[in-house]
């Protein structure tokens, strides 16, 4: 786990690594429980397979201990739409001093990370219908399709197609190909 978040600074890493214990464990309790660990001889819950799922897992945004709907700064109350986020992109000349004190910088090492801080959120926000939005934010905290679908109350299927309509908006807004 060290070094899949190798990019991060030690803190940061320590606390991933953390997470990613704790996600194996619960994993590997779950599959337990379900009579999943092994079969025929052969084991199916390896220290790898927990390992890298546990990893995929906190890189989204996944967090062991869950999520809270009323903590003004998780992510869960975001996805529920209970706040609202405000740019510090304002237009006085503090606004870029803000951001910059403000900005994890953490995450700036990954690339990834940095294209997504690139986008014109609001405008895709715009030009996307309330379901899309919806979807849109669940994606950003890290939510699976099985979980958007149970959250938004519809299909993974019909999550999959709002996803791709999501792509054509961001693709209409001038961004991919």
């Amino acid at each position: 786990s060290a070094r899949h978040f190798s990019y991060l600074d030690a803190d940061a890493r320590g606390e991933m690594v953390q997470e990613s214990v704790a996600q194996s464990w619960a994993s590997f309790v779950s599959a337990d429980r379900q009579g999943k660990t092994s079969a025929e001889g052969k084991d199916l819950a390896t220290a790898g397979t927990l390992a890298w799922y546990a990893n995929r897992s906190v890189t989204v945004g996944r967090r062991f201990a869950g999520s809270s709907t009323t903590d003004a700064l998780a992510d869960g109350t975001r996805a529920a739409e209970k706040v609202v986020l405000v740019s510090l992109d304002a237009d006085s000349d503090d606004g870029h001093f803000l951001r910059e004190s403000v900005a994890d910088t953490r995450s700036w090492a990954n690339p990834l990370e940095a294209t997504r801080r690139r986008l014109d959120w609001r405008l895709i926000a715009k030009r996307c219908n309330r379901r899309q939005r919806r979807v849109l934010s669940l994606l950003a905290c890290g939510y699976g399709t099985g979980e958007i679908a149970e959250r938004i109350h519809v299909t993974p299927g019909r999550v999959c197609q709002i996803k791709t309509e999501l792509q054509g908006v961001i693709r209409s807004v001038g961004y991919g190909p």
